[in-house]
C-alpha cells in the first residue's frame, strides 16, 4: 500500500509491502509499536529510536517526534486517485462545475441548494464497484444548482452540482 505524507510543502511517498517499508524510494528498517495510549508510539527507524505521539486535527494530523511538532497531511492511494479523478472546472467568474470522477450511483448528497461550502467539505458519496467514495469540494462557494438526486446513476464527467 502506498501513502503520501505532506508537511511544510514537502511530500514523501511511503510504500508498505509484506515485510518491507520504503520511504522516498529507499528501503528502510522500520519497527513501530503502540505504547500506553492509542496516540503514543515507539518507532525504531534504521536502529534509531523515536518517541512519537499522533493527534488527529481538522486538517490532518499533528505528529510529535521526540518533542518536535509537525503538521502532517496523509493520503493513501485510493484517496489520491479519487482526488486526481475528481474534476472541477473553475471559470474566471468563480463558477465551479463539480463533476463525477467515475460512473456510479449517487448514495448521499450533503449540501442543499443555497448552502455555503468550504474547500474540503464533503459534497456527495458515489458508489462505484461496490465501494463508497466521498467527494469533497475543491473550492469554497455557495451551491447554486444540484443537478442530480440521491439514487441517480451518473456517468464519468457528468456535472453533479454548480458552486459559485
Amino acid at each position: 500500500m502506498r501513502y503520501f505524507v505532506s508537511t511544510n510543502q514537502q511530500e514523501c511517498e511511503i510504500t508498505i509491502a509484506k515485510g518491507s517499508v520504503s520511504i522516498a524510494g529507499t528501503e528502510r528498517n522500520v519497527n513501530l509499536h503502540s505504547v500506553r495510549t492509542p496516540q503514543e508510539f515507539s518507532l525504531l527507524l534504521d536502529n534509531h529510536s523515536f518517541d512519537v505521539f499522533v493527534y488527529k486535527t481538522d486538517k490532518g494530523y499533528r505528529v510529535d517526534v521526540n518533542g518536535k511538532k509537525y503538521e502532517v497531511a496523509l493520503e493513501d492511494e485510493k484517496e489520491r486517485l479519487i482526488r486526481s479523478l475528481t474534476r472541477a472546472d473553475i471559470v474566471d467568474t468563480g463558477r465551479t462545475e463539480v463533476k463525477a470522477p467515475m460512473p456510479g450511483l449517487i448514495v448521499k448528497i450533503y449540501p442543499d441548494k443555497g448552502q455555503v461550502v468550504q474547500k474540503g467539505d464533503a459534497l456527495y458519496v458515489i458508489e462505484a464497484m461496490k465501494m463508497e467514495n466521498e467527494i469533497k469540494a475543491v473550492a469554497a462557494g455557495t451551491v447554486n444548482e444540484l443537478l442530480v438526486n440521491e439514487g441517480d446513476s451518473v456517468e464519468r464527467d457528468s456535472v453533479l452540482m454548480i458552486i459559485e
